[in-house]
C-alpha cells in the first residue's frame, strides 16, 4: 500500500529509492578508500577460487 512511502510503489523504482538512502555521505572517507581499492582489483581470488 502506498501508506505515505511515495507516489511510486515498492517495486517500482526500488533501485532509485536504495540508491537515494544510500548516500554518498553516509560513506565515510575510509570506507570509500576501501571500496575503492576492492574494485581497483583485477580479481577476486577470495571471492573465486580457481
Amino acid at each position: 500500500g502506498s501508506d505515505g512511502s511515495g507516489p511510486n510503489s515498492d517495486s517500482q523504482g526500488s533501485v532509485e529509492s536504495l540508491r537515494k538512502h544510500l548516500r554518498a555521505d553516509a560513506f565515510t572517507q575510509q570506507q570509500l578508500e576501501a571500496l575503492d581499492r576492492v574494485f581497483e582489483r583485477p580479481s577476486y581470488p577470495d571471492v573465486f577460487p580457481t
